[in-house]
């Protein structure tokens, strides 16, 4: 897994699910704040659903609005 701190704030991680033979379920992007909660989750495939967003930031502050 990879994680990746943000431009602004918080942290970004990449999951990738895969069966037995490597052939790739799901990828998926979580976003945590800069507390570690988990703020937003986007699946990117097999369907990218647009993101499910827990709690919302101000993106200038850091700060929950």
């Amino acid at each position: 897994m990879d994680r990746r701190k943000g431009i602004v704030w918080g942290v970004q991680r990449m999951v990738k699910l895969v069966d037995a033979d490597e052939n790739t379920l799901q990828v998926v992007q979580e976003i945590y704040n800069d507390q570690g909660v988990l703020v937003q989750r986007h699946q990117k495939y097999p369907v990218d659903t647009g993101p499910e967003v827990f709690e919302e930031e101000d993106s200038q502050s850091g700060n929950e609005i």
